[in-house]
Parts: C-alpha cells; sequence; structure tokens
C-alpha cells in the first residue's frame, strides 16, 4: 500500500469552527458551572433545614410532653365482629380445664 491509498481528512470541518470553539461555548460552560454550583448550594440549604438544622427552641426552654386527658382505650357503643356459632360449648371448657391442669 502507497500514501496514496489513504485518505487525508481534507473533508473535516476546520478547527475552530465546532461547538466546542467561540465565546458561545464559554459562556454555556460558565452558566453550567455557576447552575451546577447554585443546585449544590440550594440543595445543601434544604437538606439542613429538611433535617431540623434550622431555628430550634429558644435557649433556655425546655419542650414538655404531657399525655393526652381522659381513658386510654374506649370501648366502642357497638364492637361488631363476626358471630361465632358454638362457641360456648361445654367441650371447649373442658379442653381449657384440661390444659390448666397441665
Amino acid at each position: 500500500m502507497t500514501d496514496d491509498d489513504y485518505d487525508d481528512y481534507e473533508d473535516a470541518a476546520p478547527p475552530g469552527s465546532g461547538w466546542g470553539a467561540g465565546w458561545v461555548s464559554v459562556v454555556y460552560r460558565w452558566l453550567f458551572g455557576i447552575g451546577g454550583v447554585a443546585a449544590l448550594v440550594f440543595g445543601g440549604v434544604y437538606l439542613h433545614y429538611s433535617f431540623g438544622g434550622g431555628a430550634g427552641p429558644e435557649q433556655g426552654s425546655v419542650p414538655l410532653i404531657r399525655a393526652a386527658e381522659g381513658p386510654v382505650k374506649v370501648r366502642p357503643a357497638n364492637p361488631g365482629g363476626r358471630k361465632v356459632p358454638n362457641k360456648d360449648l361445654d367441650v371447649y371448657k373442658e379442653i381449657d380445664a384440661a390444659q390448666l391442669k397441665g
């Protein structure tokens, strides 16, 4: 093979005429860089305040936690539930007595 068989790439674009050339690409790089830094700063501030790093209680004041007034559990007026037939048969009472005797 000789050197004449290889393409010299004469049809390639001249240097400095592509996307990465000129002042436009410099402006885009600066804008994306500033935008990235701003996103990091705003994200950090958001996380700081999300996890309670913001303003807290005043100095000297301690939060006081109290129980709710009244009973903890209240029986409903209509308890509902499924009605189980034959649940009070004597057989069940004998089984319970046998288990208690052990």
